[in-house]
């Protein structure tokens, strides 16, 4: 991603006066050099299973580009099964999500960011690290169990979904 800063900020010098930060030109705090996602999905009959890998390139935390954070890399996996319809339930399907399998630590991203590095000596992100784990069951809902013309009727000519989620701890 190429983003830049088009004219020069307005910030106070020293002595309190107004001035100007020469950012013109500069690369634009929260803009990734490169964002590079790949992934695989297989599936065979009711069951499938997926993977992706995303690399974020570094990003400037600053507007005067004097302070940079690195590139990361993450991989995540899902394995889904999908269930024959059943009574109200159009499409039943479980799915396991796996999030960052390789446990890879990283900076999530710039929150705030600043004139320059001098006017902080940090800029304001997460550290990020662990796995993460989701249980998602979902289903629509349709009026009637019965089909017309090969169609499940449903409520209003659209499908109402509902969708239960349980993360690693068991609460929803």
């Amino acid at each position: 991603m190429h983003s830049t800063t088009d004219s020069d900020v307005p910030a106070l010098d020293a002595a309190g006066l107004q001035d100007y930060l020469p950012t013109s030109g500069k690369t634009s705090p929260q803009a990734p050099s490169v964002q590079i996602v790949a992934g695989l999905a297989y599936q065979y009959g009711p069951f499938s299973a997926s993977g992706r890998l995303k690399y974020v390139g570094s990003q400037y935390a600053t507007l005067m580009d004097d302070q940079k954070m690195p590139g990361f890399l993450t991989n995540d996996f899902s394995l889904s099964f999908k269930f024959g319809n059943f009574g109200y339930l159009h499409d039943p399907k479980i799915q396991l999500n796996l999030s960052n399998i390789a446990n890879s630590r990283y900076r999530s991203g710039v929150q705030l960011y600043y004139f320059n590095a001098r006017t902080r000596s940090a800029p304001a992100r997460h550290h990020c690290r662990g796995r993460g784990t989701d249980l998602l069951c979902g289903a629509e809902f349709c009026r009637r169990p019965d089909t017309v013309g090969g169609n499940l009727l449903r409520l209003r000519g659209s499908p109402v979904k509902n969708l239960i989620s349980i993360n690693r701890s068991g609460h929803r």
